[in-house]
């Protein structure tokens, strides 16, 4: 591997670069994996590192504060950056030069000049590079995405996307992570709109094709106090339209923060639902990193007049890490494009960044005229 003529490998080897709150969703994957091991672990602070390694059963000579430290193993595979957006397109390129395949956070980059680089040093070294995104793994929308190319809901004309967040309901997250997240020299945008908008652009972009452009408005919220006497804010409430290059076919998004909420959540509390909409009727999906509508399928068609629920679908969030994880290791094996390619990323990225351009101008923005 390491960018060579290709050999079917024995094992994988990666190292997780980032021992944050989101290690935990990723780094059980390739533990389970039986093609895959946790070879190194890189964090600067040492004692997390440590902390997780003995977690991961990693031993402690393979424990690094420095990166370039990690990236002259020579038995080692492929990097996990797990690191705060504005370090993507550093860190990629110098696993590139180095030899490993990439496995990157998204959004990929906080610009798309960054973007092109980091797709220009995976090729020059000929290493793999993908942009981790899980939730095309998540069974339920891979379920509406069946349904929806077999033609479920005949010719689609539209899809909605929801995203309430709040602070309350789910696992804890360290404030340190809020911090760079809330800070736009670090993250590229917000932590609603900007970070986790990235998996809702892809989603928009899944199911129903590339997008030609889209206006959107994004407003401020205080995150635990009112706006006035707040120290800190969200980029919410929000909305985003979108027209499909497809003809007469359109998305919509709304963005939203409950101060005083309480969405149930093993992980984020962050509560996603989808609809998507035909002529011959709706898809919805109602559950994904929270599960606010607990007692409803995963999964609801409406079509022709006939209700069907999908109750028989794994809707557990941790489930989208997994397959994203055996995805890319797979990838690897065979040699194969992985999802999201770097290429795939960027036009992701190139969404997100035609959203927040239209909300600062007050203008639509065309996705193919859109530049740095």
């Amino acid at each position: 591997m390491n960018g060579e003529s290709f050999d079917m490998p024995e094992m994988v080897n990666f190292g997780i670069v980032g021992c944050g709150r989101i290690s935990d969703l990723h780094a059980p994957g390739y533990l389970a994996n039986p093609k895959a091991q946790i070879l190194a672990i890189c964090d600067v602070d040492l004692d997390r590192a440590k902390t997780k390694a003995k977690e991961w059963k990693v031993s402690e000579g393979m424990v690094f504060a420095e990166f370039d430290q990690l990236l002259r193993l020579d038995e080692l595979d492929a990097v996990e950056l797990l690191v705060p957006h504005h370090l993507h397109a550093e860190m990629t390129i110098r696993a590139a030069r180095a030899g490993k395949h990439i496995s990157v956070q998204k959004p990929m980059a906080n610009s798309l000049s960054e973007c092109q680089q980091m797709i220009a040093a995976a090729e020059n070294h000929d290493v793999k590079l993908r942009v981790f995104e899980n939730f095309r793994f998540y069974p339920p929308y891979l379920k509406a995405k069946e349904l929806l190319d077999g033609g479920a809901v005949g010719r689609p004309s539209s899809i909605h996307i929801k995203l309430g967040v709040s602070h309350a309901g789910g696992w804890d997250v360290p404030m340190d992570a809020w911090m760079w997240r809330i800070d736009p020299d670090t993250c590229g945008g917000g932590p609603l709109c900007w970070d986790d908008g990235y998996h809702k652009f892809s989603i928009a972009e899944f199911f129903l094709g590339d997008i030609e452009k889209v206006k959107a408005w994004i407003d401020s919220t205080g995150m635990f106090d009112d706006e006035d006497e707040a120290p800190f804010v969200v980029d919410a409430p929000a909305v985003f339209m979108w027209k499909y290059k497809t003809p007469r076919t359109y998305g919509s998004m709304e963005a939203t923060w409950s101060r005083h909420g309480n969405f149930p959540s093993k992980y984020y509390s962050a509560d996603e639902r989808v609809e998507i909409t035909g002529d011959k009727g709706y898809i919805w999906v109602n559950q994904c990193t929270a599960n606010s509508l607990r007692n409803e399928a995963p999964v609801v068609t409406f079509i022709e007049g006939e209700l069907v629920e999908y109750h028989n679908l794994e809707s557990d969030w941790f489930s989208s890490f997994t397959g994203a994880v055996d995805h890319f290791v797979e990838a690897l094996f065979m040699d194969s494009e992985p999802v999201l390619t770097g290429e795939q990323g960027m036009k992701i990225q190139r969404f997100a960044h035609a959203a927040h351009k239209s909300a600062q101008i007050g203008t639509e923005i065309l996705l193919d005229e859109l530049h740095d």
